[in-house]
Parts: C-alpha cells; sequence; structure tokens
C-alpha cells in the first residue's frame, strides 16, 4: 500500500511541497486526545513531509551532479520535443515517523520506503510499505508522472500545481485508488484512460 503521494520541488533553495495525498494516517501519531490532535497532527505531517522532501532533494542533488545531468538540455527536450525528461529515480527509508518521545510506537510509525522519481524542478514521491513489489511501484508511479505531464504540464508550469489540484486528484484515485498499487498492463492502461477523460468531462476539467 502506498500511503502519501506528494510533488515538491527539487532545486537549490528554497523547497516547496507543491502536492500532498495521504491515504492513511501513518506518518503521524494518532494517540493525541481529541481537543489537541487536529492541530499536532497537521503540524507532525508537515515536517514528515519536509523530511522526505530534504532527502529526496539530497538525494536527486547526489545523483545529477554523479550523472552530469544538465537542466538546461531537460528543459530543451521537454520544450521542444514534449517529451518527459529522464528521470532520476531513488528509494530511501523512513524510520519513526512520529518522533515525540511521549508517543507510543505502534505500527503505523514503523519503517516505510520512500521512493522518488524527479527530473526539472519536480520530484514525485511514494511513501509506501517496506514489503511493496518495487518494480510494479516504478511502473506506477512512471505511469502516474506521464498522465501528469501529459495533463497538467508539470514539469514545464509547476507552479501551476496549485491550480490542477482536483485533476491530479483523478488521475491518482484512477491509476493508483485508495493507495493500491495495481499491475497494469497496456490494455488496462487504455481503458483507465478512456474512463479518466469521461470523469473529466463529466466535470468539465476537460473541453467535451
Amino acid at each position: 500500500m502506498v500511503h502519501s503521494f506528494m510533488i515538491h520541488t527539487i532545486l537549490p533553495g528554497d523547497l516547496k511541497i507543491l502536492y500532498a495525498y495521504h491515504y492513511s494516517p501513518c506518518l503521524v501519531n494518532d494517540n493525541t486526545s481529541t481537543s489537541e490532535s487536529a492541530d499536532l497532527k497537521r503540524a507532525q505531517l508537515k515536517r514528515v513531509q519536509r523530511q522526505v522532501a530534504l532527502e529526496v532533494q539530497s538525494q536527486f542533488a547526489f545523483q545529477s551532479s554523479v550523472s552530469g545531468k544538465s537542466y538546461e538540455e531537460d528543459l530543451q527536450k521537454i520544450s521542444n520535443e514534449g517529451a518527459i525528461p529522464t528521470l532520476e529515480l531513488g528509494y530511501h527509508r523512513l524510520k519513526n515517523c512520529v518522533d515525540d518521545p511521549r508517543d507510543v510506537p505502534d505500527e503505523r510509525s514503523q519503517e516505510k520506503v520512500v521512493l522518488w522519481m524527479a527530473a526539472l524542478n519536480c520530484a514525485f514521491v511514494m511513501v509506501m510499505e517496506p514489503l511493496e513489489n518495487r518494480m510494479n511501484a516504478e511502473r506506477v508511479l512512471k505511469m502516474l508522472i506521464s498522465q501528469l505531464h501529459q495533463r497538467c504540464h508539470v514539469f514545464l508550469r509547476p507552479n501551476e500545481i496549485s491550480n490542477k489540484i482536483d485533476i491530479i486528484d483523478f488521475v491518482l484515485e484512477q491509476f493508483m485508488p485508495s493507495g493500491t498499487l495495481l499491475f497494469m498492463n497496456h490494455r488496462v492502461v487504455r481503458q483507465f484512460e478512456k474512463e479518466l477523460e469521461a470523469k473529466m468531462k463529466n466535470l468539465h476539467l476537460i473541453n467535451a
């Protein structure tokens, strides 16, 4: 299961969480009282999001320096050809998401795996269970990125992601329902694309 999906900026400087959707409360402590839980959970969630994003940013910077990737070349490729740039890919482990010593450890605060792919100034991140099939997780993440590139132009206009939340939500719901990593062949993907188009037309998210 995928517990969380995020999109954030990746270049050095001011790191921004552009989009986040959480399928479960595993990233925060759920043992707080009702009166204090809402504010505390929001603060915990922001802290964990930033922790994950900073680690991804660091790994991306290292991999890019080793591979000799050029931001300008990737930008030219996507501008001229419309093709998704070559994606850097990485994993890391997220241990004990809740770091308040008063918290009571439970299964939701145990180790998770972070899978990320990134190019230009966009990183796409999944926080998932360690036992998930990694090859399938990579296929699903690449599919999501392809759909978001096609429908939201996320690489060229990352600052406009906040205006595309509804579309991103629909893409996730269609291709990763409830955080489930589906095994999809080409036929299934085409069917999902048709269903997604129909839903978006009905809600006037695209032209009929």
